[in-house]
């Protein structure tokens, strides 16, 4: 807030427009009421003062206008318990109005802006971490910032966000997102979450004839859809995650729904050479394979999917897994995702007993140990892969390896304007 500053000398000057044509000149206006009380003047120091908008404030961003302050105060009214301290956040837009429904991560949890722009949250350290998604079509998305609030304060700091004219935002926390009234259309490209991989200990008896199919999870499903007209109102989003039951990802806009499935995740089959499975489908196949001829000790392993495409079936007794057929790339151009996990077969009699598959772009490799050494899967290095298996083969139970599976990559929702 500031006062007016006029041109030493044009004080109280105006410009005159004569509605007649006549031209326009300039006068002097001065107050002429010979007044009993001269009243308080109307000026920044009676409004609004520097030392007060900081007080107000207490070390946060301080209040622009009269409205603002009293805005702030409100917020401020509340309790803050003992040994606690408290932020306060305001998303506004570019002439300061708040924006209602914006996502605002304070320490990791989700807290969305009321009426008046406000997001708060109480620690007990103090520290706060701060991540902003004001809503789609805005600018700043996924700003963050780390704040640190003496015990007992209480601190407003303001983020003032943007409209974008352009965009391309991922989206990988579940919430509702507000859409931005100059938008008039977005593409979509929703990405379920990744397989995991297979997380096994394999008991087996070196005198008996067998081989084994392990494998790594299937690439996560991929929809696009371009061009959605959209006219404000919001985003209702749902990621699926490796980590949880939730895997498949959900995009609901303009009255439509868009599912990207999650992939399936690994598994290890043993026995004899009589072996007879499909390997993990999903947006990307994991390749099949396994003993194609016991006579010539051959045994082969199909690369994992990739682009949409099955697992690479080189014979044997997995087949390859399916993949969804049309492409994984972001809006179907772009960035690739979900690439499926690499399998792994080995067998006893043979010469060469480790066969490694290779995985699709993305996915995880295959990863085994033997005995007393733990195995630790590897993670899918994209959106949607393939989490790669973790295969430990003891022969008695007083061996202690232990597995400990990859995961797949956890889903997304990407939208550009």
């Amino acid at each position: 807030m500031r006062n007016r500053q006029p041109t030493p000398g044009k004080e109280g000057r105006v410009l005159i427009t004569p509605e007649d044509g006549s031209p326009p000149f300039y006068a002097k206006l001065e107050m002429a009421d010979d007044p009993l009380d001269p009243g308080t003047p109307l000026n920044k120091a009676t409004l609004l003062s520097d030392t007060t908008a900081d007080l107000i404030a207490s070390g946060g961003t301080p209040p622009q206008t009269v409205n603002e302050a009293l805005m702030m105060l409100y917020t401020l009214f509340s309790f803050v318990p003992a040994g606690s301290s408290r932020i306060i956040i305001r998303v506004l837009d570019e002439q300061r109005r708040p924006i209602q429904s914006a996502v605002v991560l304070i320490n990791g949890t989700i807290i969305y802006t009321n009426s008046l722009g406000v997001a708060s949250a109480d620690n007990d350290d103090g520290e706060f971490s701060i991540e902003l998604f004001a809503g789609i079509g805005y600018s700043d998305w996924g700003k963050t910032q780390q704040f640190s609030i003496p015990t007992g304060s209480i601190r407003l700091f303001d983020f003032v966000v943007s409209d974008a004219p352009t965009g391309d935002i991922i989206i990988k926390n579940t919430a509702s997102y507000v859409i931005s009234s100059h938008i008039s259309s977005v593409d979509a490209c929703v990405v379920g979450a990744g397989g995991n991989g297979a997380e096994i200990r394999y008991y087996y008896k070196e005198n008996r004839s067998y081989v084994i199919f392990a494998c790594g999870g299937a690439g996560g499903y991929v929809k696009n859809e371009l061009s959605i007209p959209v006219s404000g109102g919001f985003a209702e989003v749902v990621v699926g995650k490796s980590s949880t039951d939730v895997r498949n990802s959900v995009l609901k806009i303009s009255g439509r729904t868009i599912q990207a499935n999650g992939g399936s995740d690994g598994f290890v089959k043993g026995g004899n050479f009589e072996l007879d499975d499909t390997a993990p489908s999903g947006g990307c196949g994991v390749g099949g394979g396994g003993v194609i001829d016991i006579d010539t000790e051959q045994v082969s392993v199909g690369k994992g999917g990739e682009n949409g495409s099955n697992g690479e079936y080189p014979g044997g007794n997995v087949k390859a897994g399916a993949g969804q057929s049309d492409t994984t790339r972001a809006f179907g151009t772009g960035e690739l995702y979900s690439g499926a996990a690499a399998a792994l077969v080995y067998t006893r009699d043979f010469a060469q007993k480790d066969h490694f598959g290779q995985p699709g772009a993305g996915g995880a490799v295959a990863k085994y140990t033997m005995h007393n050494d733990d195995c630790h899967g590897e993670d899918a290095t994209v959106p949607g892969g393939g989490g790669g298996l973790a295969l430990v083969l003891v022969d008695n139970n007083q061996k202690d390896g232990k597995p400990y599976k990859g995961m797949g990559g956890d889903g997304i929702v990407r939208i550009r304007w």
